[in-house]
């Protein structure tokens, strides 16, 4: 069985989940024969699935979220001109996709929170191919999610793209710290998170060191200062994809790195401490490892907010606000226990192969049925025919005894 998984390419967070997929469906009957990355710029593979994937990986151009370089907050407005401007890229690339599925003789799409791919089953594919959609968004539709308060419109923006990029999905997978009641109105099935192997490994602090990841200028700079002026006496080891790039002069002990998945799971498995915007797998993998996790989420992004709420609901990370040093000074002590997420974590391949498994007999009932009706359709035309013809002249005998 043949799957292609469309990929949300911006940042890291959704690139790590293809890849956990990829391995998990790795020795089943079921294959990835491409995965479809969408991106502002669709002439580059992210590094990081271009080092890792052994199938074609193949880049589209897709809409993606705009920010201010300065401030780091989400510009809204700028994100839907965008989409507008590059509207006749976007009908290029649904073309793409569906050539594609075509090629690659695909039998199961699964979407990883991209926009064009819900737009690709809404418009073209209804689901002649089943369409499946998994994200750590979607638990945002679910009614018992508890959302902060005061942010109305961020909230409604949010759960319309994620209904977006699900348009007509067989089922929505909301990745979850912990199990949800399954929701019948969204079809929303809650499933444990995506974690690639190597990201389950040696778990405990081997060095004083801190790990952080940030994906914007503005961020990076306030990492920097804060170190400056705390006089944290922990290396930082900071990951972004523009470090090679940056104007800033870090103080000693404080280091950035370009993206690179298997040096940063290195880092991972010797720190101490995580400090992250509030992406769901960073914390995930974090947490696996028994390593603290304070998470800063990007401003006026609704999304890493409540990721960050729901991490430390659940007691994985503490929620960054309104400074960093205050959230370092609330950080517990002790050792971490992470056995109930492990065995949540441990049930995913189970569950997906599950899924998979009712998708495609759900789709061989659906061809049958098709089948059935365009046999039915073969053999009544032609009866029909035959008692038209019969019955033309009767009715005109009929008409001129009248």
């Amino acid at each position: 069985m043949n799957i292609a998984i469309i990929v949300q390419g911006e940042g890291r967070g959704h690139q790590t989940q293809a890849l956990a997929l990829m391995e998990q469906l790795s020795l089943t009957r079921y294959t990835v024969a491409v995965c479809l990355v969408g991106s502002s710029d669709d002439t580059q593979i992210p590094t990081l699935l271009r080092s890792t994937i052994s199938c074609d990986v193949l880049p589209f151009k897709s809409p993606c979220l705009k920010y201010d370089k300065h401030t780091a907050k989400l510009k809204v407005l700028n994100t839907i001109g965008q989409s507008f401007r590059y509207l006749p890229y976007y009908i290029a690339s649904l073309s793409y996709l569906h050539e594609m599925m075509n090629k690659y003789e695909i039998d199961i799409i699964i979407n990883l929170y991209d926009i064009l791919g819900g737009f690709y089953n809404g418009i073209i594919n209804h689901n002649k191919r089943p369409f499946l959609c998994a994200a750590h968004q979607y638990l945002l539709l679910h009614p018992k999610f508890p959302h902060p308060k005061g942010y109305f419109w961020s909230r409604a923006i949010v759960n319309l793209n994620s209904q977006i990029t699900s348009l007509g999905a067989v089922k929505r997978i909301a990745l979850s710290f912990d199990p949800q009641v399954y929701d019948k109105q969204f079809q929303l099935e809650t499933a444990p998170p995506l974690v690639r192997r190597k990201a389950q490994g040696q778990i405990g602090q081997q060095s004083d060191d801190i790990l952080a990841y940030v994906n914007m200028p503005a961020m990076a700079e306030e990492l920097v200062s804060w170190y400056r002026e705390e006089g944290i006496d922990s290396e930082v080891h900071c990951f972004w994809s523009g470090s090679n790039d940056t104007c800033l002069e870090p103080p000693a002990g404080f280091k950035f790195h370009d993206l690179d998945g298997q040096k940063y799971l290195d880092y991972m498995s010797r720190c101490r401490l995580l400090i992250s915007t509030a992406g769901f797998e960073s914390i995930c993998e974090a947490f696996l490892r028994g390593i603290r996790v304070i998470t800063r989420p990007m401003p006026n992004h609704y999304e890493q907010l409540c990721n960050s709420i729901d991490a430390q609901r659940v007691g994985i990370g503490i929620h960054c606000t309104p400074d960093l040093q205050t959230a370092y000074n609330a950080l517990p002590q002790g050792n971490i226990n992470t056995q109930r997420f492990e065995s949540w974590v441990s049930q995913s391949k189970d569950l997906w192969i599950q899924i998979l498994n009712k998708t495609m007999v759900r789709r061989r009932k659906h061809v049958t049925i098709r089948t059935v009706s365009l046999f039915a359709r073969l053999i009544l035309f032609p009866i029909k025919r035959i008692v038209r013809l019969v019955l033309n002249p009767v009715k005109r005998v009929a008409l001129l005894r009248r």
